[in-house]
C-alpha cells in the first residue's frame, strides 16, 4: 500500500493523496483485499481468476510455468497489492499503469499482469528451472515498449465478473463494506498540474 501512497504523494497534495487512497481502498477494491490469514479470500479469488485467464489466453506459457512449479502468487501478491508500483519503472509509466487500473478497475490488474507476462513470453519459455523463471519475474518487464496498458479491456470481462461471483460464493459470503465517503477524482493523474511539464490552468 505504501508504494501506491508514494506515487500519489508525488503528484498531489498530502490531503488529496490521503482521500484518493481512501477512495481506492473503499470503493475500487474488493472488501478485505488487504487482509491477511483467514480473511484474505477476496484476494485469493483474484489469484485463482488470474490463473484461469493465463491458462485460457496463453496456455503454452501457463503450462511451462506449471512444469517449473512457478506459482503466480509469488509475484501477483506484490503486483496486485501495490498496483504494480513496486516495479522498477519510469515514473511516467507508473502513472500510466495507475490510470489504466483506475479506468478498468480490478480487471485492469489482470490485464496489466497478462501484458507483462506476454511481453517476455519467449524468455520465459527459455527458462529451464524454477530459479531462472523467478529471477526473470523479479525484473519484469525487460522492455515496456511492447506493452499497451490502455488496450481494450479484457474480452472475457463479463465472464470474469460471473466467475468472480461464483468463486466468492464458494468461499462464503463476503462481509459487507463499511459505509464509504463520497469522494471522487475528477481528473487523470497524468493531467495533474504538479506533474513535471504541466502548468496550472
Amino acid at each position: 500500500m505504501h508504494f501506491i501512497a508514494g506515487v500519489l504523494l508525488a503528484v498531489m497534495e498530502a490531503e488529496d493523496a490521503f482521500w484518493c487512497l481512501c477512495s481506492i481502498i473503499e470503493k475500487m477494491l474488493p472488501a478485505e483485499f488487504y487482509s491477511c490469514g483467514d480473511h484474505d479470500y477476496s484476494f485469493g479469488v483474484e489469484l485463482e481468476l488470474f490463473q484461469e485467464l493465463l491458462n485460457c489466453s496463453c496456455p503454452q506459457l501457463a503450462a511451462h510455468l506449471a512444469d517449473l512449479q512457478v506459482g503466480m502468487e509469488l509475484v501477483l501478491v506484490s503486483w496486485f497489492k501495490s498496483f504494480f508500483m513496486c516495479l522498477e519503472a519510469p515514473h511516467d509509466l507508473k502513472l500510466r499503469l495507475m490510470d489504466s487500473i483506475f479506468l478498468q478497475g480490478m480487471d485492469g490488474l489482470h490485464n496489466v499482469s497478462l501484458l507483462l507476462l506476454k511481453a517476455e513470453k519467449s524468455r520465459f519459455l527459455q527458462c529451464g528451472s524454477f530459479e531462472e523463471a523467478i529471477q526473470l519475474l523479479a525484473v519484469l518487464p525487460i522492455d515496456y515498449s511492447g506493452c499497451d496498458f490502455f488496450e481494450p479491456a479484457l474480452p472475457q470481462r463479463e465472464r470474469l465478473a460471473g466467475r468472480r461471483e461464483e468463486l466468492l460464493a464458494a468461499r462464503g459470503a463476503v462481509p459487507p463494506r463499511f459505509p464509504v465517503r463520497s469522494y471522487e477524482i475528477p481528473w487523470s493523474l497524468t493531467d495533474h498540474p504538479r506533474l513535471p511539464g504541466r502548468t496550472p490552468e
